[in-house]
């Protein structure tokens, strides 16, 4: 009776030592995705970094896009006021 409980003891003993083993790898896996997910989530960050500043840059560039627009117009609107001006003192 004692070398069957010995028995069951060993074999229980040895299913939760190749269970602690089990979890041992089951915990190195999951640190080492924990490490690839924060790699990813910083390349991510840098990533929308990037592309915000480029927007900006976007933006600026269409606003002196815009602003140089409104002069060449302003210029436009000057010179057909003084080919008007011209047009008229030759009708004269």
């Amino acid at each position: 009776m004692a070398e069957e409980n010995d028995g069951v003891v060993n074999f229980m003993g040895e299913q939760f030592r190749r269970l602690n083993a089990r979890f041992d790898t089951m915990e190195q896996r999951i640190d080492t995705f924990e490490g690839k997910m924060e790699d990813r989530l910083a390349n991510i960050e840098r990533r929308l970094s990037s592309q915000n500043q480029i927007e900006q840059s976007l933006i600026g560039h269409l606003a002196s896009i815009h602003s140089s627009i409104d002069n060449l117009r302003a210029d436009f609107v000057e010179v057909e006021r003084r080919v008007k001006a011209l047009e008229a003192t030759n009708a004269r």
